[in-house]
């Protein structure tokens, strides 16, 4: 009995050496993750990659992964997903949280500072760090949202002494 020729339109390969995903899905459509994500500049373009991976990812598990191939197309698919997802949150997310800071900062519910998070002609590295780094980049380690994780440095900014003071009688 002569061996199935096997199927290799749908099939994504990650080496330990190269975790690079390969993914052909049935429509002949073929898209490479890269190692380095930071080279794509785009955000939308992660995006879309992401909806590329997720979607074939679906097709898999809808499909029962036939095979041990499926299966280990599923996980080459699930990290290289884990990585983009990771990327978009360690830029963009980390950007526009920036942004968002500085706005507060800026604004008459913040800090009131009109040059937002510069103070003395440099960035308010303090503020960076605390808000920034311990409070909202840990909080998303953690799991949290990112609109949570931008509320928790909210609140915590609304304790501190710099905001009652330019906020007499106002509960933080």
């Amino acid at each position: 009995m002569a061996d199935k020729p096997k199927d290799d339109t749908a099939k994504a390969e990650v080496e330990e050496d190269a975790p690079e995903a390969t993914v052909e899905t049935e429509e002949v459509e073929t898209f490479q993750v890269p190692d380095d994500l930071s080279e794509i500049a785009d955000i939308d373009a992660l995006v879309e990659l992401s909806n590329l991976v997720k979607g074939r990812g679906a097709e898999l598990t809808a499909a029962g992964f036939a095979n041990d191939d499926d299966l280990a197309e599923a996980e080459a698919l699930a990290a290289a997903d884990d990585r983009i997802t990771a990327e978009l949150a360690t830029r963009h997310e980390a950007m526009a949280a920036g942004a968002f800071l500085h706005e507060y900062y800026r604004s008459a519910e913040g800090l009131q500072r009109p040059e937002g998070l510069w103070i003395g002609g440099h960035p308010d590295w303090e503020g960076i760090g605390a808000w920034l780094f311990d409070v909202w980049l840990q909080a998303r380690i953690n799991g949290t949202a990112d609109a949570e994780a931008r509320q928790a440095f909210v609140r915590q900014i609304r304790a501190a002494d710099e905001w009652r003071l330019k906020h007499p009688g106002e509960r933080p």
